[in-house]
């Protein structure tokens, strides 16, 4: 996760009029303690207020072979981009089911689904 910048640091840094700042990424280490803790997999939600760069980006440093699964925000539309960054799979709300609609209707999204991760 990288090191505490040492006082001594940030004080050199301050008197020569550098700012001096530690990177941090908020993803990395929710991802990091969880795979730690021995999750199996990790939810990327909203998937939508992320992307298919974030999460190659993310699976940088990240464990090897480290299982992400977007979630909310997912459709036929965007799977395919999503499993080349690196996806493992999804998980699927609205795009598949919502109140009132018929279960032809449902089975045909699942259909939609299904051939977009085949097409990927």
């Amino acid at each position: 996760m990288g090191k505490p910048l040492p006082k001594a640091g940030v004080f050199a840094h301050g008197e020569a009029k550098v700012v001096a700042r530690k990177g941090a990424s908020f993803w990395t280490k929710i991802f990091a303690v969880n795979f730690a803790a021995g999750a199996d997999a990790l939810k990327l939600f909203p998937a939508e207020a992320s992307s298919p760069a974030a999460l190659r980006a993310m699976l940088t440093v990240l464990p090897p072979r480290s299982a992400v699964l977007p979630v909310g925000g997912i459709g036929p539309e965007v799977m395919g981009a999503w499993l080349a960054a690196g996806a493992a799979g999804f998980g699927i709300g609205s795009a598949l089911f919502r109140p009132g609609i018929s279960a032809d209707d449902a089975s045909q999204r699942a259909t939609r689904l299904v051939s977009a991760v085949r097409a990927a």
